[in-house]
């Protein structure tokens, strides 16, 4: 019986060899798979973490912006309290200031108010000296106190003339109230406590002029017009005095207005005949034009003057010129130029007080 050769690569072995490889794979299977698990359970923790890290980095800038709003907010605020610190510091030191002048004023006032009280002492003593007058008053007025404290002004001359300035601007004492004035009704007009002042002074003066004197009243502004224009413009009687107070009670609803002239009221002082033997002029300032209206809307002090100098020529030589000032403010030629006015043609010069007469 022939013997079979032996082999050593049966099938056998190859089973085994084939076994074991494929255990070794499957190793191998299970742990790239376990790897691949493992990275990506890294990966989603690392990417969980990238988002809560950006979410904490935004709400930092949130935070931040915020915090940087809120800084910004504090620096203006610090600022303007550091202004209200300096203006009430400012303030502090001008109320010294005022406190500074209000002492002064008190002292002053009380210095005022002993001469005042002295003064008063004075008067009366004078006043008990002084006979009684004998009511020759050719109209009566009412009023409070005496108004005869003036002893300068003199009613007196057979024809007497009496020029009123009726210009706007006998409305007010400044600029600011003249313009503001000329924009209200008449009756608020007429009103005004100026003008009221100068309807006062007209009816201190007719109330005394003598009763066999006659006279005459003008009003004027750019023009000089009679103020009983329909009895003409000569003298009139003064009689039982009843003309005189339609003439008074004329010059109440007077409205002032326009510029002023004293060119055309000094051309009345020429015409009258006969002449004048005193004249009253109630004006407050130097006049705006001469005999023709200006050019230009504006006139300047030395221009006013130079109106004035140029009416004076119309006055006739000898008339007595009386002049009441009702100073006007920015006119500082005017007190000067009057005063020399009544001072050379032996005339007198007042510029009464608010409470006269």
């Amino acid at each position: 019986m022939a013997r079979r050769p032996v082999n050593a690569f049966a099938l056998s072995f190859l089973d085994c060899i084939c076994c074991g490889f494929g255990a070794v794979i499957l190793v191998f299977m299970i742990i790239s798979a376990k790897i691949q698990e493992d990275s990506s359970e890294k990966l989603e923790g690392l990417e969980s973490n990238r988002l809560r890290l950006e979410s904490l980095a935004m709400a930092g800038e949130r935070v931040l912006a915020q915090l940087r709003a809120d800084f910004a907010q504090i620096s203006d605020q610090q600022a303007l309290a550091s202004g209200i610190k300096d203006r009430l510091g400012e303030d502090v030191l001008a109320a010294e200031g005022e406190l500074d002048v209000y002492l002064d004023a008190k002292a002053d006032l009380e210095a005022r108010k002993e001469r005042l009280a002295k003064l008063e002492g004075i008067k009366k003593a004078a006043a008990a000296e002084i006979p009684e007058e004998d009511g020759s008053q050719t109209r009566t007025i009412i009023s409070e106190g005496n108004r005869q404290y003036l002893t300068g002004l003199r009613m007196g001359g057979r024809h007497i003339l009496i020029l009123v300035d009726a210009s706007a601007s006998m409305l007010a004492s400044t600029i600011v109230n003249v313009v503001r004035l000329r924009y209200l009704p008449d009756k608020e007009k007429i009103r005004s406590k100026k003008w009221q002042q100068v309807v006062g002074t007209v009816d201190w003066l007719t109330a005394n002029i003598p009763g066999d004197s006659r006279f005459q009243i003008y009003t004027f502004n750019t023009k000089a017009t009679p103020l009983l224009s329909e009895k003409g413009r000569g003298w009139l009687d003064v009689g039982d005095g009843s003309v005189l107070d339609e003439a008074v009670d004329r010059l109440r609803v007077t409205v002032p207005k326009d510029g002023t002239s004293l060119h055309s009221a000094f051309s009345v002082v020429a015409t009258m005949h006969p002449r004048p033997d005193n004249v009253y002029l109630l004006v407050d300032g130097l006049p705006t034009q001469g005999a023709s209206p200006p050019k230009k809307s504006m006139v300047s002090g030395k221009q006013r003057l130079k109106h004035f100098s140029r009416a004076i020529r119309n006055l006739p030589r000898g008339v007595p010129m009386n002049v009441i000032l009702y100073a006007m403010e920015g006119d500082p030629y005017a007190p000067d130029s009057f005063w020399k006015l009544s001072r050379n043609t032996q005339g007198s010069f007042i510029s009464p007080a608010l409470d006269w007469p």
